[in-house]
């Protein structure tokens, strides 16, 4: 029974990968393209990146960051 379900298992997981769409080259190319832009305007800014993060969170989930 084991071995069934490890079958199982390993045709979903062979079924979800086939089903994943990769990325084109183009949209790889806008990928890189974006985050060295990011990268750029970051150190251009001396961006508090961890700042940044913090703040993000507690717009987002109020009530989990307001007994820090």
């Amino acid at each position: 029974m084991a071995v069934q379900s490890q079958a199982d298992a390993r045709v979903r997981a062979d079924e979800m990968l086939a089903a994943v769409q990769l990325p084109s080259q183009a949209d790889l190319a806008e990928f890189q393209q974006v985050a060295s832009n990011l990268d750029l305007l970051l150190a251009a800014r001396a961006v508090d990146v961890d700042g940044l993060i913090d703040e993000f969170a507690r717009v987002r989930n109020p009530q989990r960051h307001a007994t820090k």
